[in-house]
């Protein structure tokens, strides 16, 4: 925060980071999960709390193994390994 420059990286950052976040897809999901269930057929309250949870957990592993490796592998090749192989998938 000593100079322009860097206020400026730093407001772009708070403002790409939003942004990018939506593109990830997971937004989408929890918006329209209850919709995309009912679309399936799936109408159980129980069945619905079971998939959120199960998502919050998913989510959750894999935030945690991923701040595990970010150390290890470096800051740019895990974002660049894990787009490679998402484009593949």
């Amino acid at each position: 925060f000593n100079s322009k420059a860097s206020l400026y990286r730093v407001l772009l950052c708070a403002c790409a980071l939003p942004a990018f976040s939506q593109w990830t897809g997971q937004e989408g999901v929890s918006c329209f999960l209850p919709a995309m269930l009912t679309t399936m057929g799936v109408t159980s309250t129980d069945v619905v709390l079971d998939m959120n949870l199960g998502i919050a957990i998913a989510s959750g592993n894999s935030a945690a193994v991923g701040a595990l490796f970010m150390d290890r592998f470096g800051r740019r090749k895990m974002p660049i390994s894990c787009c490679a192989v998402l484009a593949l998938t």
